[in-house]
């Protein structure tokens, strides 16, 4: 399968839009960096999750970002009092998009190191695990010491 490499710019924001944006990842958001093995074969993968139980948060920022999906479910058992849970998710190709415009106060390290591997990877078509055409050594070598912090 032929790979098409694809060029995005980062996405234009007013500093209001900003600033909601920076305050809701810095407060809700989780940038992660994740290690897999799927059918023999290693693969790095990130994500920007954002949790909550409002959605109208999730939807003014699925508003902004124009990209990712907004999930949600109500726990089962002895939780089921509590309200149901939204996550707004970002995967790799929305964050090459959104990272770059963005500068965090709590999570810079994260966002800086996000960052690093999209560089390291190659930017696909579609939302994918990056199996070929990336640096491995490198990821996992970045992984490695991010995992030791």
């Amino acid at each position: 399968m032929q790979t098409k490499i694809v060029d995005i710019k980062p996405i234009e924001l007013t500093p209001y839009q900003k600033g909601f944006l920076e305050g809701l990842i810095d407060s809700e958001g989780c940038l992660s960096f994740t290690r897999g093995i799927d059918r023999g074969q290693l693969y790095f993968t990130t994500c920007l999750v954002i949790a909550n139980t409002n959605i109208n948060l999730l939807k003014k920022a699925y508003k902004i970002i124009k990209r990712g999906y907004i999930k949600g479910w109500k726990s089962k058992g002895f939780r089921s009092k509590y309200k149901i849970c939204y996550q707004y998710v970002l995967k790799p190709n929305a964050l090459r998009y959104l990272l770059p415009s963005l500068k965090l106060v709590v999570k810079e390290a994260e966002r800086k190191n996000v960052l690093k591997v999209l560089k390291l990877s190659i930017l696909r078509e579609r939302n994918c695990r990056w199996r070929k055409n990336y640096k491995l050594k490198e990821m996992n070598e970045l992984y490695l010491k991010l995992r030791k912090r």
